[in-house]
């Protein structure tokens, strides 16, 4: 039964030569998306003197009732003399 096995070898180089296509084609895709990153940035219309960068067409203003006015009676002003807690100190 033991008489047909086959030996194997090493599988060095194969593994080897696998890995350099794996790396290769890594290596050719990345260059590629960098590539069509930096080409969409490059050929990208920014517009950039066409744009209407002030706040008030960036934030719409919010609708504010109109409030009476209503005049306020004057508020007597305290003196010292009139409160206790600085009575002494005055």
């Amino acid at each position: 039964m033991f008489e047909n096995l086959v030996e194997s070898g090493s599988h060095s180089k194969d593994v080897a030569r696998k890995g350099s296509f794996i790396l290769v084609t890594f290596a050719i895709y990345a260059v590629l998306l960098v590539a069509a990153f930096v080409a969409g940035i490059w050929y990208a219309t920014a517009n950039i003197d066409q744009q209407t960068l002030e706040l008030t067409a960036l934030i719409a203003p919010v609708p504010v009732p109109q409030q009476q006015q209503q005049k306020e009676a004057p508020k007597p002003e305290l003196r010292p003399a009139m409160c206790r807690r600085f009575a002494k100190a005055w």
